[in-house]
């Protein structure tokens, strides 16, 4: 009883541990460093897991039902980076109809062994379309290499979830041959299908991607803020127009603010300061300010009193802004009208300075896991000659990758002046 009851501890604290990490990517708590800590602790019991055998199998095994992406994470880890052939069944009977398709596909992604890229690609060779559609995306997200017609297959398929992981396939490994399905599902009817089909448009640079990303960004709805914020990532200034509208919607607001500092456009400074009068908005304007201004609103002394600790039902609800002070406007406003330079309106700015690409690698390398994502995001968008970065990784592979990152962006960009909004020349419709 005693073994068994630290055996059901390790994959509660697993799957805890595996749902912090991926809140972790939105949390301004955590770099790459803390991120590792984290990796290890999590690895630590799932190793446990695999070391209890059939026990640990028994205790986890559940998972793979769970409409809950940690325990089905660890029951998918387990079983695959097992090798036994019977494990591996009973997951592929739950990747046919996944009850927590983000848990299973994360295991699929992340789980270690020899035996892990066979069975995957037998998945992928398989005929049940949920195992196939996910084994791909672990092989390509694996750096495997992927048949342009099995995933094409995917294209053609009638389910959102198919399509979706065909077209992020498409973006990650940049499959050019398959752009005349990338340009057919920017019309599909379901938003996350659009949206998937607009980032690999994006990263296959096709002509229509910054048309299609400006349509969607200008509807005031939950896939317009998406798309608004990858147009902060991926436009160019005509864009800062959109974004300044985007940032006064109520459904668009905050990825308009998040978009205007990372695009960048010294002309988006009043709109910033404007939204620190919205209490939504307020704290994430100031996050913005400081991504193009380069203000630490702390040590400038232009934040407010941090506010009382929430109570109740708002303390156990999710604030993405909780670390971020909270701007004082008047105090801004002033210091931004005293200023005795004033960067041009069509300047292009990234924490103060012109706009250069060893900024953002720096960001992809050492900032803040959510301003190391949208950095990557950046990367990947703007510069297809740079290896794709996997943000989702562990934190030891994505060290490694980034490690030479900065050169890798410098040889990309090497034609760039700084300050230029151009990402590639064969790119269409940037200046």
């Amino acid at each position: 009883m005693f073994w068994t009851d630290i055996i059901e501890e390790h994959v509660e604290e697993a799957a805890f541990c595996y749902e912090q990490r991926r809140a972790a990517f939105a949390s301004r708590q955590y770099r790459i460093e803390t991120l590792a800590e984290l990796d290890a602790r999590l690895v630590a019991h799932l190793d446990a897991l695999l070391l209890s055998e059939a026990e640990g199998w028994a205790q986890s095994v559940a998972g793979l039902e769970s409409e809950n992406d940690g325990p089905a994470f660890v029951a998918g880890w387990v079983a695959l980076a097992s090798g036994s052939v019977e494990w591996i069944g009973a997951l592929a009977k739950a990747l046919a109809a996944p009850k927590a398709l983000r848990g299973l596909s994360a295991a699929l992604r992340l789980a270690p062994g020899d035996g892990v890229v066979p069975a995957l690609e037998k998945f992928a060779a398989a005929d049940p379309l949920g195992p196939r559609a996910l084994a791909l995306d672990a092989l390509a997200y694996r750096g495997r290499p992927v048949e342009p017609r099995a995933v094409q297959a995917l294209l053609d398929a009638a389910k959102t979830a198919a399509i979706g992981a065909g077209l992020a396939i498409i973006g990650r490994r940049r499959i050019a041959a398959l752009a005349g399905g990338v340009t057919r599902a920017l019309e599909h009817p379901h938003p996350a299908v659009a949206l998937a089909a607009l980032r690999a448009a994006l990263r296959l640079e096709l002509p229509g991607a910054l048309p299609a990303l400006r349509a969607r960004a200008a509807v005031d709805d939950p896939p317009g803020a998406e798309a608004v914020q990858l147009l902060g990532l991926a436009g160019d200034a005509s864009d800062m127009k959109l974004l300044s509208q985007a940032a006064r919607t109520e459904a668009r607001g905050r990825a308009g603010v998040v978009a205007l500092g990372r695009l960048g456009h010294a002309g988006g400074v009043e709109t910033l300061i404007a939204a620190t009068e919205n209490a939504k908005l307020a704290r994430v304007a100031g996050l913005a300010l400081e991504t193009l201004l380069g203000v630490d609103l702390v040590a400038a002394k232009l934040a407010a009193p941090k506010p009382p600790a929430a109570e109740g039902e708002e303390a156990l609800a999710l604030d993405p802004d909780v670390d971020l002070p909270t701007p004082d406007p008047k105090r801004i406003r002033a210091w931004w009208s005293e200023r005795k330079t004033q960067p041009d309106r069509d300047a292009r700015l990234r924490h103060g300075q012109p706009f250069a690409w060893d900024a953002v690698a720096g960001e992809a390398r050492d900032g803040l896991l959510p301003d190391r994502d949208a950095a990557l995001q950046e990367i990947a968008l703007r510069l297809p000659a740079v290896a794709f970065v996997e943000r989702s990784d562990w934190a030891a592979r994505q060290r490694d990758a980034t490690a030479g990152l900065a050169a890798e962006v410098a040889g990309a960009t090497r034609k760039h002046t700084p300050g230029s909004w151009t990402s590639s020349p064969a790119q269409p419709g940037r200046s």
